[in-house]
């Protein structure tokens, strides 16, 4: 879902306020919902190629991979500074079916 509102960007023009994804899982009776908003994803400061070429793409992409961590985070657990090596290789083979 997109917003109606627009939201301007330094050397870009008008573009979308934010993007909203919704990530259903079979066992849960509502979706997990993540609203991002380009101004707080944008950097004036130093944009990628991809966020000068493509911004709306860019913010719906962070969308979905933040809707994907509120639905799955519990089975693939964010990396974390101090995690083992083999807290990576487990969480890695719960993915793929097989073993660490």
């Amino acid at each position: 879902h997109w917003s109606k509102d627009r939201v301007t960007l330094p050397h870009h023009g008008a573009v979308h306020e934010w993007c909203e994804c919704w990530m259903y899982r079979q066992d849960r009776d509502y979706p997990f919902v993540a609203r991002e908003f380009m101004l707080d994803n944008y950097s004036s400061s130093a944009p990628s190629d991809f966020w000068r070429s493509h911004p709306n793409r860019r913010l719906r992409w962070i969308a979905i991979t933040q809707a994907a961590r509120m639905a799955f985070n519990e089975i693939v657990p964010p990396p974390a500074q101090n995690a083992e090596p083999s807290e990576a290789e487990a969480a890695r083979a719960a993915i793929s079916g097989g073993t660490p």
